[in-house]
C-alpha cells in the first residue's frame, strides 16, 4: 500500500549515502530484501503461490465430486445436479470446464 511504500522510501533515504552535493541517492541495497527482488519470495508472492495451489486443489476435488455424482446417477445430469445442489446448467458448465463426458459418448 502507499503508506508502506512511503515509509520504506523514507527509511531508505535516511540510510542512503550522502552525495558530495548533500543530496542522497537510494541504491537497491538501501531497500528491504522483499523490494530488492533478491533471494526468496516476498510475502505477496508466497501468498499468491499458496492461493493458486489451493485453487488448483479445490478444482481437482470439485472435478472428482462431479465425476462421482455423475457415475452414481448413471450420468443423469438432472439427478447429479440435484445431488450436488447445483442448477443443471451450472453442472453442464462445470462438465465442459473439466472435460467430463459419459465414457463412450464421444
Amino acid at each position: 500500500n502507499v503508506r508502506e511504500l512511503e515509509n520504506v522510501l523514507e527509511r531508505a533515504l535516511v540510510l542512503a549515502d550522502a552525495q558530495p552535493d548533500g543530496s542522497r541517492q537510494i541504491t537497491p541495497t538501501d531497500l528491504p530484501p522483499e523490494i530488492q527482488g533478491g533471494e526468496g519470495d516476498s510475502q505477496a508472492q508466497r501468498e499468491y503461490h499458496e492461493a493458486t495451489g489451493l485453487m488448483a486443489q479445490m478444482e481437482r476435488i470439485e472435478r472428482e465430486m462431479i465425476r462421482k455424482a455423475l457415475e452414481d446417477t448413471d450420468w443423469n445430469q438432472t439427478k447429479a445436479a440435484k445431488v450436488l445442489h447445483l442448477k443443471r446448467s451450472s453442472l453442464q458448465y462445470k462438465m465442459k470446464k473439466y472435460e467430463l463426458s459419459k465414457p463412450g459418448s464421444r
